[in-house]
C-alpha cells in the first residue's frame, strides 16, 4: 500500500471524525477507490452521506448515484431523487438533468412533464450537454 495514500487516509480520518465535510468526502473517496485502505463501498457511502448532509455538493452527487445503482447501499430511487434534487438546487447541471430524467420517467418521483422540462432547461442553461 502506498505510504502517501495511507498517510492521507489517516489525516482525512482524523478530520472527518471531527466533522469536517471535505475530509469526510475525501475519506469516502479513499474507501471507494481503495486508496490508503481496502476498498469498501459501504464505508465509502457512510462518509459520503456524512459529508452530503453538511451540504457538500460532490458528496450529494455520490450519494445520489449510490442510491440510484445500489452501490454501498440498498438501491432506493426515491432517495436517489432526493439527493439529485439537493445537488440540482446547488446548480450542478448533471444533477439537474438527472432530476429532469427522474420526473420524465417517474424514477423515485411521480411523472411530471412540466417539472421535467424545467429541470432539463436548467441543466442546459448551466452548460449541460448530453453525451
Amino acid at each position: 500500500m502506498d505510504k502517501n495514500c495511507f498517510e492521507a487516509f489517516n489525516a482525512y480520518e482524523l478530520a472527518a471524525n471531527k466533522g469536517d465535510a471535505d475530509a469526510q468526502f475525501s475519506l469516502g473517496e479513499c474507501y471507494y477507490l481503495g486508496r490508503g485502505v481496502t476498498e469498501d463501498c459501504e464505508k465509502a457511502f457512510y462518509w459520503f452521506l456524512k459529508s452530503a448532509e453538511q451540504g457538500n455538493l460532490k458528496a450529494q452527487i455520490n450519494v445520489a448515484k449510490a442510491y440510484e445503482i445500489g452501490r454501498g447501499v440498498e438501491l432506493d430511487l426515491e432517495k436517489a431523487f432526493y439527493w439529485f434534487l439537493k445537488a440540482a438546487n446547488q446548480g450542478d447541471p448533471k444533477s439537474q438533468n438527472s432530476v429532469g430524467f427522474c420526473y420524465e420517467f417517474g424514477m423515485g418521483v411521480n411523472i411530471d412533464k412540466e417539472k421535467s422540462q424545467f429541470w432539463y432547461e436548467e441543466a442546459r442553461k448551466n452548460g449541460y450537454k448530453p453525451g
